[in-house]
């Protein structure tokens, strides 16, 4: 990324992106994570709803995972890992109504395969409200494999698989 984009802060004027010189950006297909093997502190965990259009259905939950990748292991070895440590990395969850008791469980199954605390009073997660055993997240070192699948739709998509503590950071 050219210097001049890389040390801006907030936003500039249609007619300096005009002219803006873009060489050094590479071009991308895509804006999911490579495929591989990532070593990630976990930064942040926010809880959202999102109204339904239909008065009749019940609004959807979420759970945004934000990390912080400390190390990379990639399978396209074109990529230079190191330019990908410090970058963010976000997993949503949804808590769909439909499946609402399994998906919490699924939740829980996360942080136990990821060596965290489970369970509590409190699930946490949701500013401005108690933190619950959600918010151990944050500060958390965990390993998790992105693998790549087509969905419906034909859209690429971004698969996080988490995995058990590993004896070494990348998880060899």
């Amino acid at each position: 990324m050219p210097e001049e984009m890389e040390n801006e802060v907030g936003f500039f004027s249609l007619s300096e992106l005009a002219s803006m010189d873009t060489t050094a950006l590479p071009a991308l297909t895509s804006l999911i994570p490579a495929a591989g093997v990532y070593f990630m502190r976990g930064e942040d965990v926010k809880g959202g709803e999102n109204q339904s259009q239909d008065e009749s259905k019940p609004n959807l939950f979420y759970f945004n995972f934000v990390g912080e990748i400390l190390e990379a292991k990639l399978v396209d070895k074109s990529i230079d890992p190191e330019t990908l440590v410090g970058r963010k990395l976000t997993d949503n969850f949804t808590l769909w109504p439909n499946q609402f008791k399994e998906l919490l469980g699924l939740l829980k199954g996360r942080y136990k395969t990821v060596g965290l605390v489970y369970d509590g009073p409190r699930l946490g997660g949701v500013d401005g409200q108690e933190p619950g055993w959600l918010d151990n997240w944050v500060g958390h070192e965990y390993h998790v494999k992105i693998s790549h699948y087509t969905d419906k739709g034909g859209n690429v998509r971004a698969r996080f698989t988490y995995m058990k503590p590993q004896n070494d950071e990348a998880g060899e």
